[in-house]
């Protein structure tokens, strides 16, 4: 017989090492995917398209766009505001969009 090393599989921890980079680069996708987003809010939010929006958007559909973008930054800071007053529900949230 031979001896038995306990423990130091080392497929388990190249799989390991590679499911925590797929797991950061997704967090860093995610996180900038979001501030585009928020940014493109806060543009649309105060009257303001890009260039190629505009040329993309017919005149009469802009209103839309605006009221469309400043309801939406409202339910999102709204949200913001009572996950801060009630932060028993962040592990809530967490736990429930952890899962990639």
């Amino acid at each position: 017989m031979g001896t038995f090393n306990v423990g130091s599989d080392t497929e388990k921890s190249k799989m390991r090492l590679a499911i925590i980079v797929l797991l950061i680069r997704k967090v860093i996708i995610r996180l900038i995917t979001i501030y585009q987003a928020i940014k493109y809010f806060f543009i649309h939010a105060v009257g303001r398209l890009d260039e190629a929006e505009k040329a993309l958007t017919p005149p009469e559909e802009r209103r839309k766009i605006y009221w469309e973008a400043r309801i939406t930054l409202l339910i999102y800071i709204l949200h913001c505001r009572l996950l801060h007053l009630y932060p028993q529900y962040i592990a809530s949230y967490v736990r429930r969009f952890a899962s990639f």
